[in-house]
């Protein structure tokens, strides 16, 4: 066991947690940074020197207008 409390898509190495890419290309986001995100958040991603960064944009209800 990893110590992750059964989380999908993470691993634990070293004392650090790390993130997953699954073969879909899906990233699982840790509780403790998902939570003030609710599903359909978007995100722009910025890849710059090798380093990738999730920028929240809104979710799809802001999207939408409401």
């Amino acid at each position: 066991m990893n110590g992750l409390a059964g989380r999908v898509g993470a691993q634990g190495r070293d004392g650090q947690d790390f993130a997953v890419v699954a073969g879909d290309g899906t990233v699982q986001l840790p509780p403790e940074v998902l939570g003030p995100y609710p599903p359909g958040t978007l995100f722009t991603v910025q890849h710059v020197d090798g380093e990738v960064t999730l920028v929240p944009g809104g979710s799809e209800t802001a999207a939408r207008g409401q």
